[in-house]
């Protein structure tokens, strides 16, 4: 069985449908257990009924997916507080002392027809009893998965206990998943299942996605939840799953922040951010007028692109990229997305002459290229891009991120023609180059007429006033920023050495992050887990990213001792996954 979803055998008119199982089903899924365990796998011995169940039947619910109003697959959750789970029958839990057997969820009898097992029916039971066990807010779940389908539960998150398990000619392995990894998993499955395309009738009381908003993987933040009790708590967690600076905001704009902190956070700032922009205008030298201020880049994306974008719009999106591109086109605005995928094999290289095809050969109203590359890193320079968007319909608007370019050269990047081209928009956040990813900053630089019509949309006071004072003071602090850029440059040089002495395929970053592949034999989500255990928190890139495939995870650059500490970290947890 494979756990990518499958439409190899399925037509958009022979639709799947997945719910709990009613007493009819049950008595059906009786049956069914008897032919497989025991005629297929020889695990139970055969009886005259023809029907296997067990006492746990009794407080466990069923997950069913029918084809057609058949049962082809099923799989058994049984609720925290069951007096036997059916490991009971195995193992003493003593053994395991350290679960907290109270709050323990169990899966078993993940069960799939033999004609269904290369179709989607296996993905589609695993998404459903991870988003049962979201629901119902489950902290953690056992599992004992069959050896030969050990894939399956370690790609949905599950990691083994080291506790193997036989029941007749079968073994299987413990294993567990936390609530993190259910909320991982439910992301991935609703990725592909994006990409890929799934239909799929669902029966159950709560919607098949609870996520409302673009995945963007910030674990290590949502840890402390803005709790001011908390707060103490970042002094152990290593964040390197965000692209938060490492380096402190610079002392002038520290000083300026500190001197009148409590006039500042009472005060409110100017109805739009004019001062600001003129500072902006002034350091990078670009006219004001092209300038456009937000509260981070996110906020200029969902402002310009719903302003000039609807339904019936076509986009183009170099990937992979920024997560919230993507989803702002296809579930804020649901128009028409295309992907122009770079790839591994090529070391994430874009072929610029394919890009300018495809632009002549379609009508897209927009294209979207991230440069420096997030979550690759790869870097583009200011004279090939030049070259291209020269050739590029006039009538398609390109929206060029520049978010990370600082750190490669600020002299790289196209705000200044921007400035001065009808269709070229560049973005850039003031949040991770400036140190000030809390405080919410960036602009757009475009023509003057783009500008305004923007700031017809812009809400009022959407910047604060501690934003505009401290990225106004840092913008003039150009030599501090420079030297920590050139620390981050040999920071990353050695986090990308260390890591590829540690077995990881490194791909040659430029910013202040790298991307890696895992080693082989080691379980990506087992690997994390046991990370972020350590307190050293890494971003799995599939989530938003299928196309890196499974085993790629970005890294953040980070001081030079939290560096350390994290390879240290790193090591450890390869030796005990790779036991």
């Amino acid at each position: 069985m494979d756990l990518r979803p499958c439409v190899q055998s399925e037509s958009s008119t022979v639709e799947l449908e997945i719910g709990l199982a009613d007493e009819q089903d049950r008595k059906e899924i009786y049956r069914q257990r008897h032919q497989v365990y025991s005629a297929e796998l020889g695990q139970h011995a055969a009886n005259c009924d023809e029907s296997i169940s067990d006492p746990i039947d009794e407080i466990n619910i069923y997950l069913v997916v029918k084809r057609l109003g058949s049962i082809v697959g099923f799989i058994s959750i049984t609720p925290k507080g069951s007096p036997r789970f059916s490991i009971d029958k195995y193992l003493d839990r003593i053994q395991f002392k350290e679960l907290d057997w109270d709050s323990l969820y169990e899966i078993r009898l993940f069960t799939v027809i033999p004609d269904e097992r290369n179709t989607s029916v296996a993905s589609l039971l695993l998404y459903g009893a991870a988003r049962w066990l979201q629901e119902n807010k489950a902290s953690s779940c056992i599992a004992m998965g069959r050896k030969e389908v050990m894939r399956l539960y370690r790609k949905i998150g599950f990691f083994p206990l080291g506790k193997t398990i036989k029941s007749g000619d079968v073994e299987f392995e413990l294993m567990m998943i936390d609530n993190l990894q259910i909320d991982e998993a439910l992301k991935r499955f609703e990725k592909v299942r994006a990409r890929i395309g799934w239909s799929v009738h669902w029966n159950f009381s709560f919607p098949r996605i609870r996520e409302i908003n673009c995945y963007h993987g910030g674990a290590s933040i949502e840890s402390l939840c803005c709790n001011p009790d908390k707060l103490e708590s970042q002094k152990t967690i290593i964040n390197a799953d965000v692209l938060d600076a490492w380096f402190p905001v610079s002392p002038s704009a520290l000083s300026a922040m500190a001197d009148h902190i409590s006039w500042l956070a009472k005060t409110s700032p100017p109805v739009l951010s004019y001062d600001l922009e003129k500072t902006i205008g002034k350091q990078r030298g670009i006219d004001p007028n092209s300038v456009l201020a937000g509260a981070g880049s996110s906020d200029l994306i969902f402002r310009a692109f719903q302003n000039w974008l609807d339904y019936s719009s076509r986009v183009l999106l170099v990937t992979p990229c920024y997560g919230e591109y993507e989803y702002v086109c296809r579930q804020v605005i649901g128009c028409q997305v295309d992907y122009l995928e770079t790839s591994v094999e090529n070391g994430f290289s874009l072929d610029q002459e394919e890009l300018v095809s495809r632009l002549a050969e379609n009508s897209y109203d927009l294209v979207v290229i991230v440069n420096p590359n997030n979550p690759t890193g790869v870097f583009w320079s200011r004279m090939d891009w030049e070259r291209v968007v020269d050739r590029i319909p006039g009538k398609t608007r390109v929206w060029i991120d520049e978010c990370y370019i600082d750190f490669v050269d600020s002299r790289q990047s196209l705000e200044r023609v921007a400035s001065k081209r009808n269709q070229l928009i560049v973005c850039k956040s003031l949040s991770k180059c400036l140190a000030l990813s809390g405080l919410r900053v960036g602009y757009l630089t475009c023509s003057s007429g783009m500008c305004d019509e923007l700031r017809r949309v812009t809400p009022p006071w959407n910047i604060g006033m501690l934003g505009q004072i401290a990225a106004t003071a840092a913008l003039q602090d150009r030599s501090y920023y420079d030297e920590r850029y050139r620390e981050t440059h040999a920071l990353r040089q050695q986090l990308e050495s260390d890591l590829h002495q540690l077995g990881f395929v490194v791909v040659p970053g430029t910013a202040n992050f790298t991307l890696v592949y895992l080693p082989p034999g080691i379980a990506k989500l087992d690997f994390l887990s046991r990370c972020r255990a350590r307190q050293l928190f890494i971003r799995d890139m599939f989530p938003t990213s299928p196309c890196l495939g499974e085993r790629a995870v970005r890294i953040a650059v980070k001081s030079e001792p939290e560096c350390r500490r994290m390879i240290d970290i790193i090591r450890q947890t390869l030796l005990e996954c790779g036991t």
